[in-house]
């Protein structure tokens, strides 16, 4: 097998081992959390005033790029702005 295929296979086998993992730990989520995410889930359509940390957008931006997307690519593109106005 070549480099780059091993290497492939390498990332595919730790992924599987990472859900396994977190599996084990967490193996349902509980109704509160299903709720949250798929059931009592809505679009946001309001917006506060309030600042956002530079840690807060980081974290989101890791969250947003690790979920699932068409063959694997991230169509999706960031900007983050900071402004006075």
């Amino acid at each position: 097998m070549s480099a780059p295929a091993q290497s492939q296979t390498d990332l595919r086998t730790q992924a599987q081992e990472a859900v396994r993992v977190l599996r084990r730990r967490k193996p349902r989520l509980d109704d509160d959390a299903i709720d949250l995410f798929l059931r009592d889930a809505r679009s946001h359509y309001a917006w506060t005033d309030r600042p956002v940390s530079d840690e807060m957008l980081h974290t989101r931006f890791e969250i947003a790029i690790a979920g699932p997307t068409s063959m694997n690519t991230c169509p999706a593109r960031f900007l983050f702005v900071r402004s006075d106005a």
